[in-house]
């Protein structure tokens, strides 16, 4: 029984948890890979492990950079206002 038990859980029930969190961590829908993984399990954590990032994310990510580096530039401006005064 215990064996029937441990096999559920790293058969099954992990990789679930694992495409949840790839398919997060790369943009994608985490959803639709939680539905994919109850019925193709590992095969499915290879899939989105094998995937690129989303589009939406790589610009997500290019946005937050952008507003990175304009902080960044109000923050040296001010610096520099403040050493002038």
């Amino acid at each position: 029984m215990e064996l029937v038990v441990f096999f559920l859980i790293i058969v099954w029930i992990v990789p679930i948890f694992v495409c949840h969190y790839m398919a997060k961590e790369k943009g994608r829908d985490p959803g639709g890979w939680v539905v994919l993984s109850i019925f193709l399990g590992w095969i499915a954590v290879l899939i989105i492990a094998c995937s690129q990032d989303s589009m939406k994310k790589t610009l997500s990510d290019q946005a937050e950079l952008e507003r990175l580096r304009t902080l960044q530039r109000a923050q040296d401006e001010k610096r520099a206002n403040e050493r002038v005064d």
